[in-house]
């Protein structure tokens, strides 16, 4: 199966959860060769972007509040967002 273009993880509560989020779901993720990784943490109110790059996953930031958005991925394939950091974590309540 092709994996797919992004995958947008919400980060659940607690030590454990947070230990599988940050780590073994981003090595799993990396192993499939999945191009953008977005992780939403509302335990610490930000969103963390994370690319691939050769075989591993670099951060493009944390994004907080009325920070934009953007994905490089998604920008690839034509897809231009327009939500703050703050919308999408005020979903996630």
């Amino acid at each position: 199966m092709v994996p797919p273009h992004l995958v947008v993880e919400v980060v659940s509560p607690g030590d454990r959860n947070r230990s599988r989020d940050y780590d073994r779901k981003r090595q799993q993720y990396a192993a499939r060769g999945i191009p953008e990784y977005w992780l939403i943490d509302p335990q610490e109110q930000a969103i963390v972007l994370m690319v691939l790059e050769q075989g591993r996953y670099v951060s493009l930031g944390q994004l907080r509040e009325n920070d934009l958005v953007r994905s490089p991925e998604l920008e690839r394939l034509g897809v231009n967002l327009s939500l703050t950091a703050g919308q999408l974590l005020g979903a996630v309540r």
